[in-house]
């Protein structure tokens, strides 16, 4: 399931962030997952929720690589 939008109503005094993840595909020895963030700005910014995407690269990449 590929998606460009997802919301949810929770109300304003909901602080805890919702992770949706699509369906994984694989395409040309590449495997991809669309993931969506629902944040509460109130409990974090774009720079929280950046950096949670840059640790998952980093992490994920060490997964992946060669050993």
């Amino acid at each position: 399931m590929d998606f460009s939008a997802f919301n949810l109503d929770y109300g304003r005094d909901y602080l805890l962030p919702v992770f949706t993840a699509g369906r994984f595909t694989e395409e040309a020895g590449r495997v991809t997952l669309p993931l969506a963030v629902q944040a509460n700005h109130a409990a974090c910014d774009g720079w929280h929720v950046a950096e949670f995407f840059r640790v998952l690269d980093e992490e994920l990449a060490f997964t992946a690589a060669p050993r």
